[in-house]
């Protein structure tokens, strides 16, 4: 999956994995046994939505309308089961994050079925973009993971091409708070070049299998061409630590997004992340 990439037995220490993701590396978590029971949780969300179907194959069988609204209430169930969201945080912790300095983002079950050309909200194929160019946080480690196993042809990629090298994007003036509110506003921010595929990584792992990679890594769907869905989970973490430490993923084309702190609840009690606290003792500590 190319020279990016690290695959790891167990977890790291909280200084480890900072500097590994902030220095560009994609690091794959195997044997830690909390990932096995966010994908039992995810697993349990898609049987109940579909009436326990083939989760890969099902949407041959329902119209698109029906199979997207399953999908919905798929991805609501899993978002609020507090079983998938303590197993997803102890995950995050095996890893290596800190507990008592991290904040997540909420969980979220996407499905991309054959074919699908159109991005909405967790459904279909997402283009390329760094999540950086929408929350303004450099900070930001993001989590992925396979629900069902998948391949090399309906999996996401990474370009590492672009982890110093600029792409043109939409990301100037790109307002979180309007996204998904206003119908004119863009879900998110993505480049408007074709990507440098030199070194492209596609996450063929297996289900037990957790990534972690920077919010900054340019990243996409690959296009499915096969007869299987594709259906995975995510979130995403910040710790205070590196925001007041300045350990940090690299700006080199961001349109200078407000950081959107907002989005990430404190493990544990999911008290949110102020902005003005966190910018003051970033401010401090500078």
């Amino acid at each position: 999956m190319g020279d990016f990439i690290e695959r790891r037995i167990g977890g790291m220490s909280p200084g480890e994995l900072s500097e590994a993701v902030f220095a560009g590396r994609i690091l794959c978590f195997e044997g830690l046994p909390p990932v096995n029971d966010v994908v039992t949780a995810a697993r349990r969300a898609v049987s109940g939505a579909f009436d326990d179907a083939d989760p890969l194959t099902v949407h041959a069988d329902l119209d698109s309308s029906d199979y997207e609204q399953r999908y919905a209430a798929a991805r609501r169930a899993f978002q609020n089961d507090s079983a998938a969201v303590r197993a997803m945080e102890a995950a995050l912790v095996a890893a290596g994050l800190e507990r008592d300095a991290c904040y997540r983002d909420r969980l979220v079950l996407r499905i991309s079925p054959p074919h699908a050309r159109t991005y909405r909200r967790g459904f279909g194929a997402i283009p390329p973009h760094r999540d950086s160019w929408g929350s303004g946080v450099y900070s930001q480690i993001n989590w992925w993971m396979p629900v069902y196993p998948l391949s090399a042809e309906n999996t996401m990629a990474i370009f590492p091409a672009h982890w110093t090298k600029p792409i043109e994007n939409d990301s100037d003036g790109w307002d979180w708070t309007r996204a998904g509110k206003d119908p004119d506003a863009p879900l998110l921010p993505t480049a408007k070049s074709e990507p440098d595929r030199t070194g492209e990584v596609r996450l063929d792992i297996a289900p037990g299998t957790l990534v972690a990679f920077s919010g900054a890594h340019l990243h996409a769907s690959v296009p499915n061409t096969t007869p299987h869905a594709r259906i995975s989970c995510e979130t995403r973490s910040v710790s205070v630590r590196d925001l007041v430490s300045g350990c940090a993923a690299p700006d080199i084309d961001g349109g200078g997004a407000e950081p959107a702190y907002t989005w990430f609840r404190r493990f544990g009690d999911g008290k949110v992340l102020e902005p003005q606290e966190t910018s003051a003792q970033i401010a401090r500590s500078r």
